[in-house]
């Protein structure tokens, strides 16, 4: 696949679960199969991207993000962090001290109360809107992905006011959830990605 995305030159990135790549069998099958998928992509100038999976499993899935960047050197991994769990707080700085993209998300996974914020709780909100202006705000490379045009205006208008430069993030959007935010986002020159 990431040979085709090289031929045909397609301005993409490469996701991927660890759980689909052996992690939920062991961990280190998983690091080593991640690993053989980055260093393809980074053969070819491609990022990639792990995505989150359920609470259990945020342990072993950071864990491998951190040794591809400590033991790998693989600059090009980045990693999904969801804003709705309560660890996030902790665990965002950490994440942080790695150059890949931090894609943040709110959480799609449902969790108990004492893992997580409710889907539509202003708590949840709040800490989005934290977290991604703190990802901004340090030139962080970061995707910010939200459907919450409300979220979207407040951190436009952040980018705006401080001239946070656009090599630095870019919002993104799921195929399927219509286009109607991230195609004016796009048209008012913020960069913009489908998901």
């Amino acid at each position: 696949m990431i040979n085709a995305v090289r031929t045909e030159d397609l301005n993409c990135s490469i996701s991927l679960n660890l759980s689909h790549v052996g992690s939920v069998v062991a961990s280190g099958l998983g690091y080593r199969n991640a690993n053989c998928i980055a260093s393809a992509a980074a053969d070819a100038g491609r990022e990639v991207m792990i995505l989150m999976e359920g609470s259990d499993r945020a342990d072993n899935i950071y864990a491998t993000y951190a040794r591809l960047h400590t033991d790998a050197r693989r600059a090009n991994v980045g990693i999904t962090v969801p804003a709705k769990l309560h660890r996030t707080a902790s665990d965002l700085p950490k994440l942080m001290a790695h150059p890949g993209r931090i894609r943040l998300v709110k959480g799609a996974f449902l969790e108990p109360e004492q893992v997580a914020y409710s889907r539509n709780s202003p708590e949840l909100a709040a800490c989005y809107r934290r977290f991604a202006t703190e990802l901004l705000t340090t030139g962080h490379k970061c995707s910010i992905a939200t459907h919450d045009r409300f979220v979207q205006e407040d951190l436009t208008s952040l980018i705006t006011r401080l001239g946070i430069e656009p090599r630095h993030y870019e919002f993104e959007s799921l195929i399927g959830l219509g286009t109607e935010e991230i195609d004016g986002l796009r048209q008012r020159g913020f960069p913009t990605r489908e998901y």
